[in-house]
């Protein structure tokens, strides 16, 4: 029909019924990043990611995050998505990379709680890079560190450690 709220309302009921058609979901992205609205197309990743990435859609999941990123190079959530697919294929190289780029837009942006999500994650797979550790206590001196839930995503946003514990 070539409307994306109707069309989400009819594939989340879809879903709802026989999750086995979580795929249609990327449809629905399609649709979203057609009609330029990014913020739900990235809405739709986030809430089948889990799907996508376990049920062998990842290359689908990556894409799609990587078009609204060269739309939006900037949009926050889309970058988590990065992260997450990363973390998700464990590739440390890229998994540092789209975190130091989260870092970065976050910080440019205000957005602290992010920029101390992405900063922990750097020192964990990076404890040698002082100006992450750097970086993340002038945050929490800043803003007393308070950052929530933040913290308590780290394992499940981007897996199992990436070394064995003390191991850096």
């Amino acid at each position: 029909s070539e409307n994306p709220r109707e069309a989400e309302k009819a594939v989340v009921r879809l879903v709802e019924q026989e999750p086995a058609n979580y795929p249609k979901f990327l449809d629905l992205v399609g649709l979203y990043v057609k009609s330029e609205d990014l913020d739900s197309a990235v809405r739709i990743l986030s809430m089948s990611s889990e799907h996508l990435l376990v049920g062998g859609k990842s290359e689908d999941f990556h894409k799609w995050t990587d078009e609204i990123l060269t739309r939006n190079p900037e949009q926050i959530d889309a970058l988590r998505l990065l992260v997450r697919y990363h973390g998700w294929q464990r590739d440390e190289s890229e998994l540092r990379l789209s975190l130091e780029r989260l870092a970065e837009v976050a910080q440019s942006q205000e957005l602290a709680e992010h920029e101390h999500y992405a900063l922990s994650q750097l020192v964990m797979i990076m404890p040698h890079e002082v100006s992450y550790a750097q970086r993340l206590q002038e945050l929490k001196t800043q803003y007393g560190g308070d950052f929530g839930a933040v913290e308590a995503v780290t394992e499940f946003e981007i897996g199992a450690p990436l070394t064995s514990p003390g191991v850096c």
